[in-house]
Parts: C-alpha cells; structure tokens; sequence
C-alpha cells in the first residue's frame, strides 16, 4: 500500500516568495507495525552491523533532571558525566532503494541512524545526540547475526522507537 500527503491547501512559496530560498525535498514516512531483519528499511529494527566494528557508545556528558517529573525544580537539569561509555541505540535504517528521493552520498546505499538515549545540550536543543552512519550495503559480508538492541525507557521518556516494517 502507498501512502501519499496531499498537497498543501495553499501554495507556500507563491503566498511567501521568500521562503523558496529554504525549499527542501522531504520524504514523509509511513512506518507500520512489522519485524523488519537487518536486510530491510525500518524504524526501530535491528541494524546490519560488522562484526569487525565495534558498536559505538557515548562518552559525552549528558543532561539529567534536577527533580523529578512534576516536582518543583524538574525543568531544571544539571550535567553529568556516565561511570561508563553508554551503548547508542538504533533508532533507524534506510537503504537507498527503498527512499530514493533522499540524496545519498555517492558511493553508498544505506543509512544508519543511532543516537544515545540521554538528552545532551547540543547547541539550541536537549535530546538524544544522534549518530548518522553512511555504508555501501555491499561491503557488509561478516555482520552480526543478532546485533545489540538497548532496550532503554524510563517512564516519561521513550527514547527507542517501537520496531515498523517499510519507511512508507
């Protein structure tokens, strides 16, 4: 089944000309309940990984909450330094074939997307600090036959994406 988004009800760039100057191709996924393998598109599956290469953690200092949810304080945070590196989470997987309105860097066929389940203070946002990989699906021969999956949620905040079949 194809999913499409209608068009807008307006032309956006003809009621405001200057928004033409950030004009963006964007695919609008469509994900679905499944149990994608390491060979598929998906959101919150498992990723195709060598075995060769080590899965990657976050050492970086995170944000953590003052107070509890609700409590006085809890939009306060404060920051804190892991005892350990903590495993990043595969949050995404796309292969060219399947989303190929996406530009894909020449050369390569699949996109990985992991991030770490802490908030990090990035710049102008607090969130998962995420981690985009680039591969050429050829090259992945030796690979895991189960890769790790962290499974990590605390009760206010889900940060690994519920497992769906197909990006559309």
């Amino acid at each position: 089944m194809t999913f499409t988004t209608p068009d807008p009800p307006i032309d956006l760039v003809e009621r405001f000309p200057w928004m033409n100057a950030y004009a963006r191709t964007a695919v609008r996924l469509h994900p679905r309940p499944g149990k994608p393998t390491i060979h598929d598109s998906h959101i919150g599956g498992p990723l195709i990984w060598p075995v060769a290469e080590p899965w990657p953690a976050c050492d970086r200092v995170v944000q953590i909450q003052v107070a509890p949810f609700g409590q006085p304080g809890w939009l306060d945070r404060r920051d804190h330094l892991p005892e350990s590196p903590v495993p990043m989470v595969g949050v995404a997987q796309f292969y060219a074939r399947d989303i190929p309105e996406i530009p894909f860097p020449e050369g390569k066929d699949l996109l990985q997307v992991l991030w770490c389940p802490n908030d990090h203070d990035m710049e102008d946002i607090v969130g998962p600090a995420p981690l985009l990989v680039w591969r050429r699906s050829d090259d992945l021969v030796d690979v895991l036959a189960e890769p790790p999956m962290r499974h990590h949620t605390t009760p206010d905040h889900p940060v690994v994406p519920r497992r769906s079949h197909g990006p559309r």
